[in-house]
């Protein structure tokens, strides 16, 4: 269930202080993935980017619908991938960043607004009094606040700003977002952490992250729509100023996908992966054209063209119908003449997904990526943008 809750929270930080634990300017991440867990150090380097120091990586079971699959499992998964960075890193870890994925988050809005004597001259220091108005108790018992952000402020004079720092007015109001991740998640993720014997960790919501980080300047001014495909879920968020507006996730995602392959061409699913990577979307086969598809052992199984673009196009059929129909009910309406930006795996990395899903959702769809040449695919929107977040925000 999705609350509009009336509250604020802190957006994350990595402080000084804490990054000389890494050495100069290196954070540690832990983000979960639909079916493994990875760990990264990473630095900062020109230009903006950054550089991988270590990276470690484990399977585990996942999670559906905010539930762990397999929690008991969860720890062992978490620590190989930790030790596994640690032994290539040569250093101690005191302080990791963790991802927390959308499935687990809930969102909240709230107009504040302070009222001064006299105009002052708009500081940092009354932006933080702004947003320390409001109380903790004012939130879903079974949630923390773990981001805030402003989507936009108000003067004295009614003109909205992203960045009211040296304005003159007589009172100041915002528009903020926060996002609450469940305390069950919070709880499980601080003990095994702990249990891994690192002292601190701090916790990123990875749709505030990716949109923060990703979009452009230009974008996130006037709104954008941002889907996040997985392998068990897609989140869709509508993004504005620094905050989320709006957040709603569906456990549907490539794994659906190879399952119908699976099951409506009676083939395994390692055939079910290799047969994804070859099919386009944007073609129209031949009934008589067939994929050949070769196994580990050489065999090769021929699959009807035709038939398997059907499968794959119904399921994205399905996905579209239930990601307008989530638009439709979204509070924030975004200019339909505005491009919506796609991200994450699997169905991004099928040839013609993008052309199509622009088709059914009547909407330009861009592939969001980070910029760096190296990293430049939706895989990795993920890692980048969680290693940058925790390198660059502030509270």
């Amino acid at each position: 269930m999705w609350y509009m809750l009336v509250c604020i929270c802190h957006f994350v930080l990595i402080r000084e202080d804490e990054k000389q634990l890494f050495g100069k300017g290196a954070v540690a991440v832990l983000d979960l993935l639909a079916t493994k867990v990875q760990v990264v150090v990473a630095e900062q380097i020109v230009n903006n980017n950054i550089r991988l120091l270590a990276k470690g990586s484990a399977d585990y079971a996942g999670y559906v619908a905010g539930e762990f699959l397999e929690p008991e499992n969860l720890y062992s998964a978490i620590s190989d991938a930790v030790l596994s960075v640690i032994e290539v890193y040569g250093k101690k870890i005191d302080s990791i960043v963790v991802g927390v994925p959308s499935e687990f988050c809930n969102y909240a809005l709230r107009n504040l607004k302070a009222d001064y004597s006299n105009k002052v001259v708009i500081k940092q220091r009354h932006i933080d009094e702004l947003f320390q108005s409001v109380k903790d108790d004012e939130i879903d018992c079974d949630y923390t606040v773990i981001s805030k952000s402003p989507i936009y402020y108000i003067l004295d004079d009614g003109v909205q700003t992203l960045d009211p720092i040296k304005e003159y007015s007589k009172n100041l109001g915002a528009k903020a977002s926060c996002i609450l991740a469940k305390n069950s998640f919070i709880d499980t993720i601080s003990e095994i952490i702990e249990g891994c014997g690192i002292k601190e960790c701090k916790f990123v919501p990875v749709a505030l992250a990716v949109n923060g980080v990703l979009l452009p300047e230009e974008v996130k001014h006037s709104g954008a729509i941002v889907i996040d495909f997985d392998y068990v879920s897609t989140s869709v968020t509508s993004f504005m100023g620094e905050g989320v507006v709006d957040l709603k996730t569906f456990p549907v995602g490539e794994g659906h996908v190879l399952s119908d392959l699976v099951e409506v061409m009676n083939i395994s699913y390692f055939i079910a992966e290799a047969l994804k990577k070859e099919i386009i979307l944007t073609l129209q086969p031949n009934p008589m054209d067939v994929y050949e598809i070769r196994d580990a052992t050489n065999n090769v199984t021929k699959i009807s063209a035709n038939i398997a673009s059907e499968v794959v196009l119904a399921r994205l059929d399905s996905i579209a119908d239930i990601i307008n129909n989530i638009l439709i009910n979204f509070q924030y309406r975004h200019d339909m003449s505005k491009p919506i930006y796609i991200t994450g795996s699997g169905i991004i990395d099928m040839k013609g997904a993008r052309n199509y899903l622009s088709n059914k959702l009547n909407r330009r769809c861009i592939v969001l990526s980070p910029s760096q040449i190296e990293y430049n695919k939706a895989r990795y929107a993920h890692m980048i943008a969680l290693v940058q977040f925790a390198l660059h925000s502030n509270i």
